[in-house]
């Protein structure tokens, strides 16, 4: 097995992998995407790909005692302008937050989706 960073010339082979999966191939030339590996067999042929974006994941603290749950409703607006505001001047465009799904709900009127699968995080 061999390791070496993706190429442009892969991209065909990285489509011929990605054709059976779910998810919408990400841009390979977005500069967010900052970590491109690919694991060759001994023949030299591509049989694994990762791929690394940057994004923020968001935290959300709240003092479900503070007010109403409306003006609670209205201050998490506030804040998550402010916090997609400078998500923006640092570059991203992408935001995940792991919630319950009871709150997931309550994240779509501000146009938050459920993404396809299970989020999960490794820290390192």
């Amino acid at each position: 097995m061999k390791l070496r960073d993706f190429d442009s010339n892969d991209l065909h082979r990285i489509l011929e992998l990605h054709e059976k999966h779910e998810f919408e191939l990400p841009d390979l030339n977005d500069a967010r995407m900052v970590v491109k590996k690919c694991l060759l067999d001994n023949r030299g042929k591509i049989r694994l790909a990762a791929f690394g974006r940057l994004q923020a994941n968001a935290d959300l603290l709240v003092d479900g005692t503070w007010r109403t749950p409306e003006e609670r409703y209205e201050a998490i607006q506030i804040l998550e302008f402010a916090m997609i505001s400078q998500a923006k001047i640092a570059g991203l465009d992408q935001v995940t937050a792991q919630v319950t799904p009871r709150f997931g709900r309550r994240l779509e009127p501000f146009g938050w989706k459920k993404s396809l699968h299970e989020t999960w995080h490794k820290e390192f």
